[in-house]
């Protein structure tokens, strides 16, 4: 890379970083000091991350082991775009049940617990190495549930791309920056709940997965009161944006679109967007 092009996406990080930090001191929803403290925390971090070494980010309820910048960038962006997608519309409760499908390292779960301390959340993560930091991650809640399994259509063994950034590891076929694979065990979502689990958020970002992970999931996406998921027009067909949320009508008719989130990848392109869409019985129980 020469220097110029090494400059700009320096100074295109710098921008994102600031930019992020605005979003978060705009959130009144969460304590100002906390919100000052993660500022100055995150740039001492930054630091340390350069260098080399890992870092634990503690401030308040979260306290957050990182191995690189991605995942600290990742964690800030998580809790702004939880609170514009979910906190602000005010369509929870104060305990509400969520499952995290695709919880990396658990940076959607930290944003919940976050906003939500009486929440309950169920995380599945598919990659033992993954599942080690998001186990230490999630270490000082309470009412958090972890499972090391990949969730798809049908109960079998599938191979797991491991990307460089594991938050774009996925069971979706590899791309570039694939730093290995392994074989790891799939389970139906709706052979893991109980039939009778009422589930008030239920979120899936699996990097091109949504469609297998809805199809052995209806039941569950049923008996949710709003589903959040990722979609992108630049994966495979698996990943299809229309044909996702073609398959969410014909199973769950009264399906509403709620909000869509912040374009993820920036530039003209964006790479995917976030999608909150009400499901079950959710808006005819609330209104």
């Amino acid at each position: 890379m020469s220097r110029a092009k090494s400059a700009l996406a320096v100074s295109t990080l710098i921008v994102k970083s600031i930019e992020l930090d605005i979003r978060l001191m705009r959130i009144g929803a969460l304590p100002r000091v906390w919100r000052i403290r993660f500022i100055l925390l995150k740039y001492v971090t930054l630091l340390r991350l350069r260098a080399g070494r890992p870092r634990l980010l503690r401030v308040g309820p979260t306290a957050f082991w990182l191995r690189n910048f991605s995942g600290l960038g990742t964690l800030q962006s998580t809790i702004t775009d939880f609170f514009d997608e979910i906190v602000a519309l005010g369509v929870l409760g104060s305990e509400p049940v969520v499952v995290d499908v695709g919880a990396n390292i658990g940076q959607f779960t930290n944003a919940a617990k976050l906003f939500f301390p009486n929440s309950r959340v169920l995380a599945f993560e598919p990659d033992p190495e993954t599942f080690a930091d998001l186990r230490r991650n999630t270490r000082m809640f309470s009412g958090v549930d972890l499972f090391n399994l990949g969730l798809g259509d049908s109960n079998c063994s599938l191979m797991f791309y491991q990307h460089e950034l594991s938050l774009m590891s996925s069971f979706a076929s590899g791309g570039s920056d694939i730093r290995g694979s392994v074989e790891l065990p799939v389970r139906r979502l709706d052979d893991l709940l109980d039939s009778d689990m009422a589930i008030d958020l239920l979120k899936i970002d699996v990097e091109g997965f949504e469609r297998a992970v809805l199809e052995g999931g209806w039941s569950a996406v049923s008996r949710s009161r709003y589903l959040l998921v990722e979609i992108s027009l630049g994966r495979s067909a698996d990943a299809g944006n229309l044909e996702l949320l073609r398959a969410v009508v014909d199973h769950i008719p009264d399906a509403t679109i709620m909000k869509f989130g912040r374009p993820l990848g920036g530039g003209r392109r964006p790479a995917c967007q976030d999608v909150l869409i009400a499901v079950g019985g959710s808006h005819q129980r609330d209104g």
